[in-house]
Formats: structure tokens, sequence, C-alpha cells
């Protein structure tokens, strides 16, 4: 996006004293944010002209917020003003997943309904890490998803190094604090400087983590907070986070194959699903011993077409029109690992998921496998953004998992997810509400970033407009709500 040059005004951030960092011990401290941001004058965007009720403005924070009057960045913010000027409440600010998606460009892409345009000023954000400070790195290296023997382990390793001493941002310093508490107190500093006593947020996905972050930093500042598809930042080790992706892939699987097992209209009804598709997984896996890449596109397909038939059986029926090409096929597809730096310094700098060697790494795949018998790993839990691409990557996480606290906000903060998402699986958001104290809100089908489907939209809509939150326990689905006790549960 442009920049025009702006015309500062300086906005002083509320607390004196010692700057509030996460110490080793991982202990939270809140509410003691010292610092100055600076938003320009609001002006016309660029990249939205004449698009009315969207102007664009220029947030300039410190790079580092433990020398607050060290070197700045200036992260570009679009608003979009309320559509119905008597019925606004404040604003609501937006945080997309990725890691890397740019917040200035879903403000104004629908991301939101109508019914919460028309009460809040949309804000968004390009966080550090994107839009203009987005890490420059090298040629993207192609990599071996699922790294065969100790030399290909060892090459992972290495080309991670590589590619990650490539990237640089500017300023230069800026790659060593892409973190998300970072991200939080950018987040605190653009309040500020809106006035807002309070921050309203809706965050999807990777923009949860931010979401989570700046609740447990800054409670008494947090509003109306609804954070969809959550990550979980308590999972300690390599082999949780991929086994609870694949599991939940897995899941997804199995109900694929009972699906075609008792529907006359599928494929592979009459030869067997699950065993079709085991059969050309041991093929995939025999292709391997040559060339890498066949398993890992198999899983690819897999992963995705089980999960998006949730949502329309038409995937189902793609998935195992492809399973029987495959099997009847004499060569397999395959496909490489590209890896994708900008977005691994994000998640790198929040995740610290180690695997010591190839005797552990093999050993882990072998127990999820074990656990997740049919797919035996994710396509999700092998993307460059996680634990692969942050094997053997040149710099330290600066904020390593740990525990949320209870947040004690108000009104409390609503977590949203489908029981079948296989990106952030439904363990993941169980998990951060039980650790927050926020309330989780189930949608009872599949789908990743549900905030707005069937009977979920009416639920989070009130709680945004209202502040008044749905019953603890509540599930919904393309008809109706209910709660556990409802269901005699």
């Amino acid at each position: 996006m442009g920049i025009r040059k702006p015309s500062w005004g300086r906005i002083t951030l509320v607390g004196l004293g010692m700057l509030a960092l996460l110490t080793p011990s991982h202990a939270w401290a809140r509410d003691e944010q010292v610092g100055a941001g600076r938003l320009s004058a609001w002006h016309p965007c660029e990249d939205d002209p004449g698009k009315p009720g969207v102007e664009c403005a220029e947030l300039t924070v410190p790079v580092d917020w433990a020398r607050p009057d060290g070197r700045q960045v200036r992260l570009d913010v679009k608003r979009q003003k309320a559509a119905d000027p008597a019925q606004r409440l404040g604003t609501l600010m937006t945080g997309p997943g990725g890691p890397g998606q740019r917040g200035t460009v879903v403000v104004t892409d629908g991301y939101l309904p109508d019914s919460i345009r028309n009460s809040f000023d949309a804000i968004g954000y390009d966080s550090r890490g994107t839009g203009d400070t987005k890490a420059q790195c090298a040629p993207a290296p192609k990599a071996a998803p699922l790294p065969r023997n100790e030399a290909e382990f060892n090459t992972l390793l290495e080309t991670n190094k590589r590619y990650g001493e490539s990237c640089r941002t500017t300023p230069a310093s800026l790659i060593d604090h892409l973190d998300a508490v970072s991200d939080a107190r950018d987040m605190e500093a653009l309040r500020d400087a809106l006035g807002e006593e309070k921050l309203n947020y809706y965050g999807a996905s990777y923009g949860t983590l931010r979401g989570q972050t700046y609740a447990s930093l800054f409670p008494q500042r947090t509003g109306r907070m609804v954070l969809d598809g959550n990550m979980d930042h308590s999972i300690k080790d390599a082999r949780t986070f991929m086994g609870t992706e694949t599991l939940a892939a897995e899941k997804n699987l199995n109900d694929f194959f009972d699906w075609c097992d008792t529907n006359t209209g599928c494929s592979l009804h009459a030869q067997g699903a699950e065993k079709t598709f085991s059969e050309v997984y041991a093929k995939a896996e025999q292709a391997d011993k040559a060339s890498p890449g066949h398993v890992y596109d198999l899983v690819n397909e897999a992963t995705i077409g089980a999960s998006n038939g949730r949502i329309n059986k038409d995937s189902w029926r793609e998935l195992a029109d492809e399973i029987g090409k495959r099997g009847n096929g004499t060569t397999l597809p395959s496909a490489d690992l590209t890896m994708d730096g900008p977005n691994q310094a994000i998640f790198c700098s929040d995740w610290n998921l180690p695997v010591k060697n190839y005797t552990a790494w093999k050993a882990m795949l072998s127990d999820i496998a074990r656990e997740s018998p049919n797919l035996k790993i994710s396509e999700h839990a092998l993307v460059p953004s996680g634990v692969l691409g942050c094997l053997g990557w040149p710099r330290q996480a600066t904020y390593p998992q740990q525990d949320l606290p209870k947040w004690n906000t108000n009104p409390r903060a609503l977590m949203v997810e489908s029981l079948h998402d296989a990106q952030t699986p439904y363990a993941w958001s169980r998990a951060a509400a039980r650790q927050s104290g926020a309330v989780l809100l189930t949608y009872d089908g599949g789908g990743h970033i549900v905030a707005w489907s069937g009977k979920m939209s009416g639920q989070v809509e009130k709680y945004l407009l209202t502040g008044r939150r749905p019953a603890d326990g509540t599930h919904c689905d393309d008809t109706h709500c209910y709660t556990r006790l409802s269901r005699g549960w």
C-alpha cells in the first residue's frame, strides 16, 4: 500500500515505569506498557480510492518495546467507518491468520458481516512482518517434506538455516521482534491512539494468538473479543503439535470412509474406500523410496478433501474419484515442500518445537502413525510455517510457548471453533478456553473459521453488538443452537 507523508501527532501510552516483559519463567506481567505510539492523520487509501468510509493512516511503534525510544517501525492502518453512524458502538480491530495475512486487506473484503459493519468502525493493520515490513528472503528453496533418512533430515536443517539467514527486514533489527507479544503491544498502542477505552477484537486462525496475548497482557483493556479457530500456545513439543493436527484430519478421513461405505454415489463404494486408500498409500510409500513427495501429495489431497467434505459432500465424491485414479494409475503425482521465509520468520518467533535428530523425527512420526493409522501425518502438520519450517531456523523463538493466565475480562472473551477443524483442532480451542476462562462456542460441523457459519452467526453477532455471551457449553449447527444440558449431556 502506498504511503502518503503523514502529519504526526504523538500519543503517549498509559502506565509509566519499567516495561513489563515475559520473564524466562513465563510469568505474565499485566497493564504496564510504557512507550509511545504515533498515529498519522487519516487520509485516502491508494489501494481503495474513493471507497465510501475507507481511510488509511500509519502507526509508528518501537521495534523493540523494551527500548521504546529506540528504532521505530511504521505499520499501515486502514479503517472502514461504521455504515450506520447512528448505531455506531466503537471500533472493532480485526486480526487475520496465516501467519502473514495483511490486516489492511481483510478489513474491506467481506471479512465481517453487514450487521457488524453497520455498528463498528472496522480497523485492520499490517502487523509486523507483513505488508511493507515483510521479510525479504532469497528465492524459496524446496525440501523433502518427509525426510526419509538422516541425510535428508540434515539437509532440511541446513536448508532452513541458510534460508533463514537470507531473510532481511527494514529496519534490520525488526526480524528479531516479530513475535505475538510485540504484536499485542502494537495493538495496545493503536487502541490508545484511537482513543478507545477498550479494545474490541475479532481474530481468526493465527490471529487468535495475537488476541490471546493481548488479553493476557491487558485484560482490563480488553473489550468484546471473538477468537475464531484458536491456536493452543500451551503445546510444548513437536509431537503434540503435529499429532493433534493429524488426529483431527484422521477423524475427518474416517468419516469420509464411513460415508463412502453407505453411499452408492461414491465411486469407491464397491471396493471400499479405506481399503483402496490403504493400497494407494502403500503405493506412494514405495514410490517415495525412489524419489520423495508422493506420500506428501497424497496426504495433502486427503487432508483437504476430507475436511472440505464436511461442508460440501462434492468434495468427498471428488476425493473418492482421485483415490481411485491413483489406485488405477501406473504413476503417482508428487510434490515438494516449498519454504516460505516471511511466514517462517513469524511462526518461528512464537514457537520452540525442536526435533533433536533424525532418530527422534522417525520415532515421532511412528508414534503419530500409531494414533492415526490411515493418514499417518496431516498436510497441515507439514506446512513450512510450522514444525518443519523451524527445524534449523537460525533465530530462537522470542515468545516460546506457555499456558494462558485467567483473563477475568468483562465481558468474558468468546472463543469459536468447529468440532471437525483439521487446521486448528477443536482440542486447541478447548485448552485455550479452559486456561483463560473464555466461553467456548462450538459449531457442530466442519471447516476452519466458522464464526459466521449457520446459527453460530447470530450468537457471535449478539455478543459483539450487546456484550451478552452464549451460555457455557453452547453448540450450534446450521439450524439451531443448544446447550449440553438441553441434550441431556
